[in-house]
């Protein structure tokens, strides 16, 4: 009896671990394979170290001699071969000679101004507008009265008209006003300051003997004529003993006289269309040394000197094909 309980005990504890085994799990259906159970991970196995050989025994990984067999052909004896060829030395890399590039400027030239174009040669024909003033001074004069010459010189000043066909010539309608200066006679009853004028028109000629695109020098030659005019201040006697001078004072004009004039100028254009004039000019009147109007005693024929400055406006008359081809071909000339 005791053996029978601890055996019927054993075998009810082997049922029930057997029923457990045939549970199957949550997530598989009722009559479904059960999935094979997985293999517990097999542990890696670390290489054992080979042993040491022993004393007289080959390393390992040598060849193992092999004993000859009696009565065997011998194996044939290794034919030497020759080593293979040693590989050639290396060879250093050429050096790169990069050749000079040439700057796109000189040096020193990338500040400096761009070369200036040549300006076009100026104009043939032009019409230029003039207007000129100076100093002048009389160098004679006659006259039936005794007076005596206060002031010899004046100022003159007028505008003009210039035609040019070529650059070498031109010819001019000009009016001058030009003071002469005051002519005095002595102190006493009948005395007179006379102021004297003149008023001319003239037709004058340039001609160039030497000229460039920028200067010229000139030759003038004028023919005109002349009218003056006289301006009197005084006293006169009024014929009697105890009354004293009368002052009076009057002005007239006399002419026209005939004018002749010439000169030597220089002419600087300061641009294709303004011009500096410059110059020195002589002039001979023929005037009447008789009274004028009743007024005063004429200048007579008189001989003046005088230097004058002006500018000049010119307009380019040469716009045609002729004058566009004469400008080029002078242009052509010069370089």
């Amino acid at each position: 009896m005791r053996g029978a309980v601890p055996r019927v005990f054993l075998f009810a504890f082997g049922l029930s671990g057997a029923a457990w085994a045939q549970v199957p799990p949550p997530n598989v259906a009722p009559g479904s394979p059960l999935p094979p159970a997985e293999a517990p991970p097999a542990e890696e196995k670390k290489p054992e170290a080979d042993p040491a050989p022993p004393p007289g025994a080959p390393a390992p990984g040598a060849s193992t001699p092999v004993a000859p067999v009696p009565g065997a052909p011998a194996p044939p004896e290794a034919v030497p071969t020759e080593p293979p060829p040693a590989p050639p030395p290396p060879v250093a890399p050429a050096p790169v000679i990069i050749p000079p590039v040439m700057p796109a400027y000189p040096p020193g030239t990338m500040d400096a101004a761009p070369p200036k174009k040549p300006a076009p040669p100026p104009p043939e024909t032009t019409l230029g507008f003039e207007l000129a003033g100076g100093v002048v001074g009389r160098l004679g004069g006659s006259s039936d009265f005794d007076l005596n010459r206060e002031e010899s010189g004046g100022f003159v000043f007028g505008p003009s008209v210039w035609l040019a066909p070529s650059r070498l010539w031109s010819v001019g309608l000009a009016y001058e006003r030009t003071g002469l200066g005051v002519d005095r006679s002595a102190p006493g009853e009948n005395s007179v300051d006379v102021k004297r004028d003149l008023d001319a028109l003239w037709l004058r000629g340039r001609a160039y003997p030497w000229r460039t695109d920028s200067v010229g020098l000139f030759v003038g030659l004028g023919l005109g004529a002349s009218w003056q005019h006289v301006e009197g201040t005084g006293t006169r006697d009024s014929g009697g003993f105890v009354r004293p001078p009368e002052p009076f004072s009057c002005s007239g004009s006399d002419g026209p006289g005939f004018a002749l004039g010439g000169g030597l100028g220089l002419d600087v254009e300061m641009s294709p269309s303004f011009a500096f004039i410059t110059g020195l000019n002589a002039a001979a009147h023929r005037q009447t040394g008789d009274v004028v109007e009743s007024c005063a005693p004429g200048s007579g024929s008189i001989t003046s000197l005088g230097a004058q400055i002006g500018f000049t406006y010119r307009l380019d008359l040469d716009e045609s094909d002729r004058g566009r081809a004469r400008r080029g071909s002078r242009s052509l000339a010069k370089r």
